[in-house]
């Protein structure tokens, strides 16, 4: 192998790693606009991941906790175990 062709094969590497890093850094600014609350819909702020990992709005999840259902997750009902 030629140091010419060496060269070129660490261009294409750097050149691909380049497009890979830019591709996730897009993917999440995406994930992040998109980033609503499963129960009502709305754009989050401020969100709350219970242990389930649903992804909900603070005030949603308050609802959810404070419900007659008792503290479990309004998606999967899964019981949320509150600290003190």
């Amino acid at each position: 192998m030629s140091d010419q062709y060496f060269r070129d094969s660490i261009r294409k590497a750097y050149v691909l790693e380049t497009q890979l890093k830019l591709l996730m850094t897009e993917t999440r600014i995406k994930e992040a606009m998109d980033f609503t609350c499963l129960i009502c819909m709305e754009p989050m702020d401020v969100y709350l991941k219970p242990p389930c990992k649903h992804y909900v709005c603070a005030p949603c999840f308050k609802k959810c906790v404070h419900s007659v259902n008792g503290n479990k997750c309004c998606i999967c009902r899964e019981t949320i175990h509150l600290s003190n």
